[in-house]
This record gives C-alpha cells, structure tokens and sequence, in this order.
C-alpha cells in the first residue's frame, strides 16, 4: 500500500531516526531505522547478497537477494529467501522456502496484498509462536512515502506444508510477539489532523496515539481479540525502527 504523506507535512531536518526502546520485558529482533525527510521516510533496498548458483536457479525472476535466514520452523530446519523480481519502486518481492537444497514453497508478495508490488523488505525474526511451533515474522515498509508497514508470518504445520498464516499492512506500525499471542500497532490520528492552521495540528511523521490489537493463536489462526488505545504519544519513526518486538512471558 502506498501511502503519500500531506502536502504540508514537511519536516525540515533530514535525520536517521535512533530506533525506539524495547518495552519491560521485551527483545529487540534486528532493527530497521527510518531516514525521514521532507517526502517522508524514503527506505532504500538492502544490498544484495549471494546466494548459491544451485538454489538462484530454482528461484523464478530473481532480480536481488535481500535476506536468507537459516531457521528451524521445520524441526530438522530450512532455509527462507526474501528476494525482488525487478528493480524500482514495484521490486514485486517474493519469499521462498528451501528445504535440503530444493525449492519448497514460494510466496508472491503482491498476492498477499493489493500493494504488495511495491513492498520494500525491512526485517525478519523467527519467534516462539506456541510451545511446540515456530514461525518468522518478516516486514516490508512500502514504497513511495514510507508509511506503509506490512507484516507477514511464515510457519509450518506437523503436515510438512509452509504458509502464511498472517498478514496485514497498516499505516507506521510494529507486531510485538509472544507464545500464542500478537500485538498489532498502527498510529490513531486525532482530529486536528485534517487542519494544518492549528496549533495542534498532527503532521503523518508527528507523535500519534496507538490502537493496539490483540490476537490470539487458536485452531490453527490468530484470531482478534481486544483493541485499546495507548495513553502516551508515540514517534512513528521510532515505532516503525524497530517493526519487531519479542515480548517474554506474553500473553
């Protein structure tokens, strides 16, 4: 999803925004820190990485290499590729399982969400997502502005089959993770948003209150459970700096 900031939202200051700090009792995965600027948080692609000729040839349209983790979410392991099929704003990226060296499954971005050609890979890390199931929590941020944050969640069943057993994109948000529960952050705007003559005016890279959705893992999906609000105002760009949060002894 592409989000284009207002046209008065200017932030006057380039800046490499700290990422934020971790809650009590949470683990920071690996960071993904937002350069914001006067047309909002332009992400740039990783850098490519190599990847052996005998597994890039079973990849289809391979373009970049953006991430490989090694993970065990099949007890005896596996390998997960986040990789773009094209240059440019629409890299169209694609997420692929390799088991022992042969292609497992393949996921197409776009297919997973109406914007998903233009997602631009963030981060991953692989978490608990029950006492006996793992699971990898990957982000993408959106081209264009940058707003835009997409969340999916890979994991395998005892079936021997991989899928996506989430996915969501919101504005400027973060999942905090645990055993059988997951967090969704997205920013709530109040009403002075719309009206950028006021003192209180809220800018798309201003301090927002959070709604925060909760679900549960139950029968195989994550289902919704409660949503509150955060009290306290929180930096988009540090929220979305560090998109992944493990949280011990959650729920």
């Amino acid at each position: 999803m592409v989000y284009r900031a207002l046209a008065l939202d200017i932030i006057a200051l380039v800046a490499l925004v700290p990422t934020a700090q971790c809650q009590p009792g949470t683990e920071m995965c690996e960071d993904s820190p937002r350069l914001v600027g006067p047309f909002g948080a332009m992400d740039k692609p990783r850098n490519p990485i190599p990847l052996a000729g005998d597994i890039r040839s079973q990849l289809s349209q391979v373009e970049a290499i953006r991430a490989l983790k090694q993970t065990r979410l099949d007890p005896l392991g596996e390998q997960v590729i986040m990789y773009d099929t094209k240059e440019g704003l629409a890299p169209e990226p694609r997420v692929a399982v390799v088991v022992s060296g042969s292609l497992k499954e393949a996921f197409d971005v776009a297919k997973l969400d109406e914007y998903g050609d233009g997602a631009v890979y963030a981060t991953s890390c692989e978490f608990d997502l029950s006492p006996t199931r793992r699971a990898l929590a990957i982000v993408y941020t959106f081209s264009g502005d940058g707003t835009g944050s997409l969340f999916l969640i890979l994991s395998w069943s005892g079936a021997g089959k991989y899928s996506i057993i989430f996915h969501r994109s919101v504005m400027q948000g973060r999942i905090v993770l645990g055993s059988r529960a997951l967090e969704l952050w997205e920013p709530k705007f109040g009403k002075y948003s719309r009206r950028p003559d006021s003192d209180k005016f809220e800018c798309i890279w201003c301090p927002h209150r959070y709604l925060i959705t909760e679900f549960e893992w139950q029968n195989g999906e994550y289902m919704k459970k409660n949503s509150k609000r955060t009290r306290e105002a929180y930096n988009p760009a540090e929220i979305t700096g560090t998109p992944i949060q493990i949280r011990q002894g959650m729920p």
